[in-house]
């Protein structure tokens, strides 16, 4: 099974999603970026429509996870998604990918919990 992911987006904005982002089934990941400049994966999903969940994260009434929330509002985040039309294999790769990446809002780690020094 191969998977081609997009560009990274360095920014999760509106425009960036209305410009590069597709109307269709996929896969996304959101990264924050910490004190050093690197970036880690905080939440990776698998949706019916990418466009439409990148948005929902972007709107304060739509998002319901305050961590999210937060990194989105007060750091930079950015943002990369695959287009996979079967739920099945969404699934899959979304598993494999919290194994493997351990994002911190797929894993039940302690809400607003920061590893980095920023303020």
């Amino acid at each position: 099974m191969e998977i081609n992911w997009s560009w990274f987006f360095p920014s999760l904005t509106r425009y960036a999603v209305f410009e590069n982002v597709p109307v269709c089934p996929g896969i996304y990941m959101l990264y924050e970026e910490v004190s050093d400049g690197s970036r880690r994966c905080i939440y990776v999903s698998e949706t019916e429509n990418l466009a439409f969940a990148l948005l929902n994260h972007l709107l304060d009434s739509s998002e319901r996870n305050e961590y999210i929330k937060d990194s989105i509002s007060h750091y930079v985040c950015g943002f990369r998604f695959a287009r996979v039309p079967d739920k099945q294999t969404r699934e899959r790769v979304v598993k494999f990918i919290i194994q493997t990446y351990e994002p911190k809002e797929n894993n039940g780690r302690k809400r607003n919990e920061r590893n980095d020094n920023k303020s």
